[in-house]
């Protein structure tokens, strides 16, 4: 009798149905030969596409430690959350496209159950800060720290995010974060080592107004906690789900970007995973919604350069709403000189500034594979990229827009900038462009030589005060010799 083989390989589903639900794919290659380290893991692999890779085995004894820790957090045995994980083993399956190599069903179970338990445990050590009391090396060692960070955010390197929502909420995990949960009631974590009743005292930086939470500084007292807990419950009353994983999740992310995901309101439900996470940082609520579908690409794709179209009279502006998300682009019609005098009517630009950091090529290069992937109709990060590779051709194009400080160069310098932004562009596939119409009126606006002529002018002869004063002088001077000479000629003196 031929032995029955249980074991797990992921192939191509012949039903489209069963396709939708695929949410984390395999990088495309044309984007992946670019920069392979760009999605590939370098410390630790999360999921099947990267398991068993030789140069990634020095994070498993790591796994297998913060495990058995997860399961004292929980009161929880290996077998509980192992038969937990193997609830939903057909779930998880569902989620990633393509082919993975064969291997047994109970390999991927216990596959799943090390990492999944390995990242929740990661987050709320981290939301309680007690890693700097503790011999948590991966945590208390920054440049390993933020490595791990980068690579839980790569496409190929995720599980999806409510299956760890399930297995949080299956847990219930005890952790010490008052300031982070607004409450003035705080579990205390079992470990041997830990003082009873020790609180966060550091201040903790997060990201405001997730799900209409207002995250502040924290403070070593709690801040009024029911008026917490009703704006926890505003957006959607009947939700009575705990929020605290992404809470924390938001928590330990928030330094990647610095100051994404201000003002935020979205529905936990939409995200997919902590890519997904990071696309919705970056999008606003009418990007996150779909209300934005932009036009199909025709002309209206190119643009002009920033210099060329700030030589024409276009006025280029850091966005004055601090919330603004990164993909708003606004373009504001200024009136100098009222109505009354129509061809002096010039344009303003308002973008976001933008940081560009040594992991935004990372970051935003996971992204855009997302969006090639999972919403082809709605890639929105990809139209930004787009947009900006088209306002950037060459190295003064970036000096141009960090002077006006819409970029935030923290590579130091402006050509690694250049070359980033336009690597970034190159072999992107789009079918729609949400800015379309906006870059028709710069392109119209630029291609008027009247527009063209009244700024030269206005930079050579009146580019400040002293350049206009100098002008106006002239002008006087030559007005009054211009009198002078036709008063002489045809009204001589008798």
């Amino acid at each position: 009798m031929e032995e029955k083989n249980d074991s797990v390989i992921i192939e191509i589903p012949g039903d489209l149905k069963q396709w939708s639900e695929c949410m984390i794919y395999r990088v495309p290659r044309k984007l992946r030969k670019e920069n392979e380290t760009n999605f590939t893991p370098q410390l630790v692999s999360i999921g099947p596409f990267h398991h068993g890779r030789s140069e990634l085995k020095g994070m498993e004894p790591h796994k297998e430690k913060y495990l058995d820790d997860f399961c004292k957090r929980t009161d929880k045995t290996e077998e509980d959350l192992g038969n937990f994980v193997s609830e939903h083993s057909k779930e998880i399956l569902a989620a990633y496209a393509g082919t993975i190599e064969e291997f047994p069903l109970q390999v991927f179970d216990q596959m799943i159950l090390r990492d999944s338990c390995f990242i929740l445990e990661l987050l709320c050590l981290f939301a309680e800060k007690k890693y700097h009391d503790q011999d948590d090396y991966i945590l208390r060692t920054t440049w390993l720290r933020n490595a791990i960070k980068l690579d839980l955010v790569l496409f190929e390197n995720q599980l999806p995010f409510s299956f760890l929502e399930k297995l949080y909420a299956f847990a219930e995990p005890r952790h010490e974060i008052e300031n982070l949960l607004g409450s003035s009631q705080v579990q205390t974590i079992p470990y041997p080592d830990s003082e009873e009743g020790c609180g966060i005292n550091s201040c903790i930086h997060f990201i405001k107004g997730i799900l209409s939470f207002k995250f502040s500084h924290c403070v070593s007292g709690p801040k009024n906690p029911e008026e917490d807990i009703n704006s926890s419950t505003s957006r959607n009353s009947t939700d009575n789900d705990d929020h605290t994983l992404l809470k924390i999740t938001y928590n330990f992310f928030a330094n990647l970007c610095p100051g994404i995901g201000a003002g935020k309101e979205f529905d936990r439900k939409e995200i997919k995973h902590f890519t997904d996470l990071f696309r919705h940082f970056w999008l606003s609520r009418d990007f996150n919604e779909g209300r934005k579908l932009g036009s199909p690409f025709k002309h209206e794709k190119y643009l002009y350069s920033a210099t060329k179209l700030n030589k024409a009279g276009v006025k280029f502006v850091p966005s004055a709403n601090e919330q603004a998300s990164l993909v708003e682009f606004n373009i504001t019609e200024r009136r100098p000189l009222f109505n009354i005098i129509p061809f002096l009517n010039t344009l303003k630009v308002e973008l976001p500034p933008f940081e560009i950091q040594g992991n935004t090529e990372t970051l935003m290069g996971n992204v855009i594979a997302l969006e090639q992937c999972l919403y082809p109709d709605k890639a929105y990060i990809c139209n930004y990229v787009a947009l900006m590779s088209q306002l950037v051709d060459t190295v003064e194009d970036i000096e141009f827009l960090v002077e006006k400080r819409i970029i935030k160069n923290m590579l130091g310098s402006n050509t690694e900038v250049a070359d980033l932004v336009n690597r970034l562009s190159y072999r992107i596939t789009e079918s729609h462009f949400v800015y379309a119409i906006k870059c028709k009126q710069l392109n119209k606006f630029y291609e008027t030589k009247f527009n063209v002529l009244r700024a030269t002018l206005k930079r050579v002869y009146f580019n400040d005060l002293w350049t206009g004063s100098s002008t106006v002088l002239g002008l006087c001077i030559l007005l009054f010799s211009v009198s002078s000479t036709i008063k002489t000629l045809f009204f001589p003196e008798h």
